[in-house]
């Protein structure tokens, strides 16, 4: 299961979340379980994906849901709206080959931001505009002026619409470390910094000893921002 740890780096503020653990098809009872393991635990963060493509097919019942199950339990969220998800693109199908400055593209997302903005006011703290995105850009090298670019304008139109959230994008750890300009790059100007952090190295656990560096690198690019893992 995924943990989120929100570290504010110079604030004594920690949340401590865990994913809900709902296995594909569960339905309600599996649902219902998983929440009140979370309540059980006392968790009181949360993190929620929402993949853009699928949003405008499922008619935004997934985010629904995943907020409401927030509200009841009394959590801030941290969500990840995946534009890039990894190594994909995640467009509505019409966009799937726009280039990520086109207008047409940025006035698209702006309206998507619109139609979720009220959803978000109440418990959602943080959100990222991708997940994971400087591995998709490390073999599209090309995309990412236009990339940053859209990613400027969007996190302007959030904080339009909300004027206190905090916005960031989500890049891993152990590929950052590896190519640190390009992380640096897509954290400039960000109000909060996004790592999925994974203690491996290929399929074998880090030593204990090597964890620092890594929360060393994270801190060192988040400076006096919020850290969310």
């Amino acid at each position: 299961m995924l943990a989120l740890l929100a570290l504010a780096v110079l604030a004594p503020t920690q949340r401590i979340g865990l994913a809900l653990n709902v296995p594909q098809g569960g339905g309600a009872d599996a649902f219902i379980g998983a929440m009140r393991q979370q309540i059980r635990l006392g968790l009181d963060g949360n993190a929620l994906s929402l993949k853009w493509d699928e949003f405008e097919t499922q008619n935004g019942k997934p985010l629904d849901d995943g907020l409401g199950a927030a509200t009841l339990m009394g959590q801030k969220v941290l969500l990840t709206i995946a534009t890039i998800d990894t190594v994909h693109r995640r467009l509505p199908a019409d966009l799937a080959t726009t280039k990520w400055d086109d207008p047409k593209m940025e006035r698209r997302f702006d309206k998507f931001l619109e139609t979720i903005a009220p959803k978000l006011r109440d418990n959602v703290q943080w959100v990222s505009l991708g997940n994971e995105v400087n591995l998709y850009l490390a073999s599209h090298a090309d995309e990412t002026a236009g990339y940053l670019k859209f990613l400027a304008h969007e996190r302007d139109t959030l904080h339009q619409l909300i004027p206190n959230m905090a916005v960031g994008v989500t890049v891993t750890d152990g590929d950052g470390i590896k190519a640190p300009e390009l992380v640096k790059t897509l954290q400039a100007g960000m109000d909060v910094v996004v790592f999925t952090f994974y203690p491996l190295n290929g399929m074998q656990v880090l030593p204990p000893t090597d964890v620092p560096q890594h929360f060393r690198f994270m801190t060192g690019i988040a400076q006096d921002r919020p850290l969310l893992l």
